[in-house]
């Protein structure tokens, strides 16, 4: 049995039940999750806190996970100081290759329940299962954004697309005209799946970027209108969102999506490839944790 710890993630985290702990029982067999103020065989950071905390731990392995854009983030942004201070990243920024020292572990698929690789039950199995069931759903709202803020002005300006359409309800801090939802995942997905767009853009673009946004709108049933990076070779279905550029052609894609939904709401929302790609994922991430705990071990 193993010892693995956290540090520096958001207040309401659980070290007990999430994707990484729940990962590495289902590949590693028991382990024992401890504070991280004692020795552990695995400590996993985000950057919720300052990285004088991992620099100071005595713990064996340390693993760097953030799911935020870095360069907006002061004391993590320098990759000279993440390379000496973790033995390996795990990286949401889908440019860059994977390495024994880094890993590219798409961020949306962190924000559900592990689930192990078995075609036809595997985390892109059950997102399909949720939009068909969601799909399913009356819809009685033509729009939908959750949103606390709006920094780059991305979200008014797609907002903007409906304004001779309808009412684009808004629970969340900004844009706010409707009642509040629950803080949690599934509170944001029933809501959303009420209406037939939803709007998410990501917070801001950087190349390789991108959040559980356009994931979560898929699997509510509606059609996303976003906003953020959109790669080449991409395992999501590029036939089943609107790419809104903040501009004249975006709204016409809005405009053509109300007279024809279906278009969008009834072709595949992942490429065929997409298992392919998801067993590759964790079989590197595995390797990784594998390779580092029998260096120190």
């Amino acid at each position: 049995m193993f010892r693995v710890s956290y540090i520096n993630f958001w207040d309401t985290f659980d070290p007990e039940n999430n994707w990484f702990t729940n990962f590495l029982k289902h590949h590693f067999g028991k382990l024992k999750v401890v504070s991280s103020k004692v020795y552990s065989d695995i400590l996993i950071s985000s950057c919720h806190g300052p990285i004088s905390n991992v620099i100071e731990s005595n713990s064996a392995v340390k693993v760097f996970c953030c799911d935020e854009n870095l360069l907006r983030l002061k004391n993590y942004r320098d990759k000279n100081i993440l390379e000496k201070t973790f033995n390996f990243q795990i990286d949401s920024l889908g440019d860059l290759e994977s390495s024994s020292k880094r890993i590219y572990l798409p961020m949306w698929i962190k924000n559900y329940s592990y689930y192990s690789f078995v075609k036809g039950n595997n985390v892109a199995t059950y997102i399909v299962k949720q939009r068909k069931r969601n799909l399913s759903k009356k819809k009685e709202i033509i729009a939908s954004l959750v949103a606390s803020h709006d920094a780059n002005g991305v979200r008014r300006r797609l907002s903007s697309s409906f304004d001779k359409h309808g009412k684009v309800c808004a629970p969340g801090f900004f844009m706010k005209n409707t009642n509040e939802i629950g803080g949690d995942i599934d509170s944001k997905i029933d809501f959303i799946s009420k209406s037939l767009f939803n709007i998410c853009p990501e917070n801001s673009y950087i190349h390789g970027y991108r959040s559980e946004k356009l994931i979560q709108a898929l699997e509510a049933g509606t059609i996303p209108v976003y906003w953020g990076w959109k790669p080449e070779n991409d395992y999501i279905n590029k036939s089943c969102y609107i790419f809104h550029d903040c501009s004249s052609i975006g709204d016409k894609l809005v405009d053509d999506a109300i007279k024809k939904p279906l278009e969008y709401l009834t072709v595949p929302i992942f490429n065929d490839w997409i298992d392919d790609y998801l067993e590759e994922k964790y079989l590197l991430l595995k390797r990784s944790f594998l390779y580092f705990l029998e260096k120190v071990n």
